[in-house]
């Protein structure tokens, strides 16, 4: 009775684990959340105030372009992007982390702010803080500079 019971219980369990992707070599994707852009226009204007001011985005680039108001007008300052649009590298967990990148002309980083991480030293270790300062460090340095 007992051998019964213990197969009505273990039966569906070695099923449920045995359909599992991993197991069955199958597709780990849907495993790990789908990061994805999660900027729009609105809430660029809300970080990138006067008088800076965001033009549309570019859907063939995938990139906001970045005016600033001064008396000659409105003068081309850099470009702002999401880095899911461009590079999915893993975090420790898997998950890519989602960067908000502005880039001015001459390949200067003029900001750069984490949007999205799962990276669990940052989640329930150390605070946010020391991965949103890490990237902040970027902002004033260039792509083109030899350091």
């Amino acid at each position: 009775m007992l051998k019964t019971g213990l197969s009505f219980v273990v039966v569906p369990i070695l099923i449920l684990f045995l359909s599992m992707p991993a197991w069955a070599g199958g597709d780990l994707s849907g495993w790990q959340p789908k990061v994805v852009s999660v900027m729009d226009k609105v809430k660029l204007e809300a970080i990138y105030t006067d008088p800076f001011v965001v033009g549309d985005k570019d859907e063939d680039v995938a990139v906001w372009p970045l005016y600033k108001q001064e008396v000659t007008g409105q003068n081309l300052v850099g470009y702002i992007y999401e880095s899911i649009e461009f590079s999915s590298i893993p975090g420790f967990m898997g998950v890519p982390y989602n960067v908000l990148v502005v880039l001015g002309l001459k390949g200067e980083f003029l900001d750069a702010r984490v949007l999205y991480h799962r990276e669990p030293m940052f989640i329930e270790g150390y605070g946010e803080k020391p991965m949103h300062d890490f990237v902040a460090q970027y902002s004033g340095l260039s792509l083109t500079a030899k350091y």
